[in-house]
């Protein structure tokens, strides 16, 4: 696995990025182990290669994650890093085979559109060409209603095996 910083169309406005460890590539996404930006453990994240703007493999971020992990200082303070493994038994070669895995798991998703728009829920059903997600509010309430998305429309989807049935 390759340490790697993923630019997106997504995040062009906010100016942020992906850090993380690729674990595999196809011809509709990338999917990796996200770190955070002091190189801690977080969840699969697969990424639509068609919002991919650029793949870094040497900045300044990644220069500090990869000091932090040499020096024995990255974590897995929330254990991801066996549950992401076995997540990844799973090929998540795409956006709709994240979604069904997200669903089979009952797993919580973090949706980014390629607007920036963000939405966190349940995936409810998961279509070819559409996902339907149960969001969760801000009082971790499951809203009864499904907010429908097109696959086209969805920049990554992170996989939250940490929050595993958090709403049931």
């Amino acid at each position: 696995m390759k340490l790697v910083e993923l630019h997106t169309k997504a995040d062009q406005l906010s100016g942020s990025y992906y850090l993380g460890y690729l674990v595999y590539q196809s011809a509709d996404a990338a999917t990796l182990i996200s770190l955070d930006d002091d190189a801690n453990a977080g969840g699969v994240l697969v990424i639509n290669n068609q919002d991919i703007l650029t793949s870094v493999d040497e900045s300044p971020s990644l220069a500090y994650c990869q000091h932090l992990i040499d020096e024995g200082k990255s974590t897995d303070p929330f254990a991801l890093m066996p549950l992401n493994q076995e997540l990844l038994k799973t090929p998540l070669t795409s956006l709709s085979a994240a979604s069904q895995a997200a669903l089979e798991k009952d797993l919580v998703v973090n949706i980014t559109l390629t607007s920036g728009i963000v939405y966190t829920g349940i995936i409810a059903l998961a279509g070819p060409t559409e996902i339907q997600l149960k969001q969760i509010g801000d009082d971790y309430e499951l809203d009864p209603l499904c907010l429908v998305i097109p696959l086209s429309a969805i920049s990554s989807l992170e996989l939250k095996v940490q929050y595993k049935n958090l709403c049931k």
